[in-house]
């Protein structure tokens, strides 16, 4: 659900809502049309994706994103800091296309905690971004074809993604739930097209 930019050019500012229980994170794809780089005449569409190269999920190739904090105004805000920390580009225009559940079985989600909090995930889509792409100490981003993303659902990306990556391409409003063991295991899941979604969670 896109609306118009407020003047620190992030759409949709609208209140923190937190699950009881639940930790609030982000997920932004950038989907360049045409080729992301100037050095390709392709014109088929791509997405940046960064290599995770420290803490959890490490070696996976994902969106750029984070947990939302107490400071942060709203979570378009959460999702527009996290991507500019993690690849230098401020997003233009985020809009939110699906909100993912994530059930843990074990510590290592959490690193410190005997129970893994369920996590809440706002995924947004961007496709116009200021400045210059950056690798930092969390990520090495990388342009892919987006019709070549599949070949990383070899374990080169969370297992989730492969489910959700159809609907968020062809831009439609999705929800789900993941349930996942020894952290990366993926043991079932639920999935749907929805026709609305609202980037705050009330129950």
């Amino acid at each position: 659900m896109a609306v118009p930019p407020n003047s620190s050019g992030v759409r949709g500012e609208r209140p923190l809502s937190r699950r009881e229980g639940h930790k609030l994170l982000t997920l932004v794809l950038f989907v360049k049309s045409g080729g992301g780089d100037s050095s390709r005449n392709s014109h088929s569409p791509r997405v940046l994706l960064g290599r995770k190269k420290r803490g959890f999920g490490q070696g996976f190739y994902n969106g750029f994103g984070g947990k939302v904090e107490a400071s942060d105004a709203s979570i378009l805000t959460a999702a527009a800091r996290e991507m500019k920390e993690e690849s230098g580009l401020v997003p233009t225009d985020l809009a939110l296309k699906g909100v993912l559940t994530f059930i843990w079985d074990d510590a290592e989600a959490e690193q410190s905690s005997p129970n893994a909090q369920p996590w809440d995930v706002h995924v947004y889509k961007c496709t116009e971004c200021e400045g210059d792409v950056v690798e930092t100490d969390e990520m090495a981003p990388v342009w892919m074809d987006v019709d070549k993303v599949p070949e990383l659902y070899d374990g080169r990306m969370w297992e989730d993604d492969q489910h959700w990556h159809p609907l968020f391409f062809a831009d439609k409003l999705f929800r789900g739930t993941f349930h996942f063991e020894k952290t990366t295991v993926l043991k079932h899941f639920t999935l749907e097209e929805v026709s609305e979604i609202h980037d705050t969670l009330s129950s």
